[in-house]
């Protein structure tokens, strides 16, 4: 039964983190590459492709989502403003700054998150989870004094990110509703966010701009990276919920941070980042910080899981998605 356990509790991180590093680089990709600068409209579509595909997926019996109810909508708005704020905060940064700089300054969520969940919560911070957590703190902190391609607004919009994105983590957690199941909560948490998009779409004229990019309108590539992203949006919303729901906001958290690792990898490659000695160093330190993190919340893991065997033999169920 412990093994199931955190079977499972692996099994939903390594879904999240597969789904978070694509769905970082396909918005790198769109955004910057293709000179995409409509950052509404690309977050319109994510919400809206998993909305409607939730909605026919629950309409053909393939999954089961509750519908939408005023009493539970009521309790959701509030998780569900934090969650516009992280997502329109999140594609300036994407934009502006490297893949490796933006996935190394998410370590500050981590950060707050873990003290946050200690602070609110009382949940304990071990000797080796702070130490992690100061790795990642202190090669954060060298990453961003070894910037090469310093930008104001991006540093600006990835601090508001970290910060909206670790009040989502902590009120997402203990968020009481009758929502049990994953794909009921990414059905509510996306259908919620269009009401919040949509103004600020029509307050940003992204449309009418959008309509002067007509050489967009003809690029099957384009338009087959942006389906991939819609997939990617969707997987995303309910591995999100699943890794929460399994395991707690400071995990999640973490396995966002240890992203960082494929993240730096594949943004060297793919975009041709630039990089010295110094900054190699502060990304070493960051990731070394994100191993001993995740070390270290194996052992507790595994130490708490002993403690509960007497309780998981009277038939505890497994959770499952």
């Amino acid at each position: 039964m412990k093994r199931s356990v955190y079977g499972v509790s692996f099994l939903a991180c390594l879904a999240y983190s597969l789904c978070s590093i694509s769905m970082t680089l396909s918005n790198k990709l769109i955004l910057s590459n293709y000179k995409f600068h409509f950052p509404i409209l690309l977050l319109l579509w994510q919400n809206s492709f998993t909305f409607l595909a939730l909605y026919l997926f629950s309409s053909f019996g393939l999954v089961r989502v509750e519908p939408l109810r005023w009493s539970t909508v009521k309790i959701w708005l509030p998780l569900n403003f934090l969650f516009v704020l992280t997502l329109v905060t999140s594609l300036p940064s994407i934009q502006l700054l490297s893949v490796a700089m933006v996935t190394i300054l998410k370590n500050f969520q981590t950060v707050a998150v873990t003290l946050g969940d200690n602070f609110f919560f009382g949940h304990h911070i071990s000797r080796w989870t702070a130490v992690s957590i100061l790795l990642m703190f202190g090669g954060s902190v060298v990453a961003g004094l070894n910037d090469l391609q310093f930008n104001l607004i991006g540093y600006l919009s990835m601090l508001l990110n970290c910060t909206f994105g670790a009040s989502y983590a902590l009120y997402m957690s203990r968020l009481n509703t009758q929502l049990k199941s994953s794909m009921s909560k990414a059905y509510y948490n996306n259908a919620l966010a269009l009401p919040f998009l949509i103004p600020l779409l029509l307050i940003f004229r992204e449309v009418p701009l959008f309509g002067h990019k007509t050489e967009l309108f003809w690029d099957l590539k384009f338009f087959l990276l942006l389906f991939y992203n819609g997939i990617c949006g969707l997987l995303i919303s309910g591995s999100t919920f699943w890794v929460v729901r399994v395991t707690s906001p400071t995990t999640y958290s973490i396995v966002g941070a240890l992203n960082k690792i494929p993240l730096t990898i594949l943004g060297f490659m793919f975009f041709d980042a630039p990089v010295n000695i110094l900054g190699s160093i502060s990304i070493a330190i960051g990731l070394g910080g994100g191993v001993v993190y995740a070390l270290a919340k194996r052992r507790e893991f595994l130490k708490a899981d002993d403690n509960m065997l007497p309780e998981i033999s009277k038939g505890i169920k497994v959770p499952t998605v």
